[in-house]
């Protein structure tokens, strides 16, 4: 999934992932096919059992400086956020699943319900990076 966002130009600057062994392990696999550092990854155990409230308060809590941000979380909580921010009915978020999300925020606190727009779904065809 790595190479698939990097071929897409999708890297981003920063990776906040939950601690739990098969998303930590995840986020390591997609830095280490897109390029970046393994420093670029944050455990936050915030995620491990994260409601929406708590998605966004994690967000908010993010530095301006980073302009493109993924999180490596757990489902059905991600694929309900993916819903929250665009607005979008997304039928199918499998494990590894992929939304890239452009915000019409300036500021990571001011991202809320609806300030997204879906702009690539995507699920892997393999899980190896």
């Amino acid at each position: 999934m790595g190479r698939r966002l990097r071929d897409l130009g999708l890297v981003p600057e920063l990776m906040v992932a939950s601690p739990a062994v098969r998303a930590a392990t995840t986020a390591d696999l997609i830095a280490e096919g897109l390029g970046m550092d393994a420093g670029a990854i944050r455990l936050d155990p915030r995620l491990y059992d994260a409601d929406l409230p708590t998605l966004y308060y994690i967000v908010h809590g993010l530095e301006d400086r980073w302009s493109h941000v993924a999180i490596v979380a757990h489902n059905p909580t991600l694929h309900w956020f993916a819903i929250d921010l665009t607005g979008t009915s997304i039928d199918r978020f499998r494990t590894c699943t992929v939304a890239h999300i452009d915000l019409d925020a300036a500021h990571w606190d001011e991202v809320v319900s609806g300030t997204g727009t879906l702009r690539h779904l995507l699920w892997p065809r393999d899980t190896s990076g």
